[in-house]
């Protein structure tokens, strides 16, 4: 139902819970980083995997799966033109004015989304070096309180962001 939706307006206030879940991943993340939780002598360490900085030499297939998964990170730009028109001009504005908003707004928005992923992908890799998953969270202790705040923030971010992929202009 949320997919058949003709206006994105309703789901402002649900699309702010999935951001602000996605940047309390990032937090989390760091704050267990900086603890050193997952570190040899940690309280959630589970492994030699843990803290493991060192590389497997790169192939081709492993770069294809990350830009794979770095171009899913914004996947919604196709509503760009619907989003351009549900985007009200500041007041005593023209076309002109509302189009630098968009441009605000969009640059600001992926700003945003390019420094989040590369928070969480930092310090997955700083936490759990060359053993972090294809999904991070995965990689913490099921018996971490956090990490089980986190999965459930970044599954709202998914649900409350899936209706922008089946919308198109």
């Amino acid at each position: 139902p949320l997919s058949r939706m003709r206006n994105f307006a309703p789901l402002a206030k649900f699309s702010s819970i999935g951001v602000f879940g996605t940047i309390y991943t990032a937090g989390f993340m760091g704050l267990r980083y900086f603890l050193g939780d997952y570190s040899v002598g940690g309280r959630f360490f589970s492994g030699p995997a843990a803290g493991a900085l060192s590389l497997p030499a790169p192939r081709s297939v492993d770069a294809l799966l990350l830009a794979s998964l770095l171009s899913t990170a914004f996947m919604a730009h196709f509503n760009a033109p619907r989003l351009f028109r549900e985007l009200k001009p500041p007041a005593n504005s023209n076309e002109k004015g509302r189009l630098q908003r968009f441009f605000k707004v969009v640059f600001g928005g992926f700003t945003v989304a390019v420094l989040l992923n590369t928070v969480v992908m930092s310090f997955g890799f700083l936490t759990f070096g060359a053993a972090a998953s294809g999904n991070v969270l995965d990689n913490y202790a099921r018996s971490d309180p956090l990490a089980v705040v986190a999965k459930l923030a970044i599954a709202s971010s998914v649900l409350f962001g899936h209706p922008l992929q089946f919308v198109g202009f």
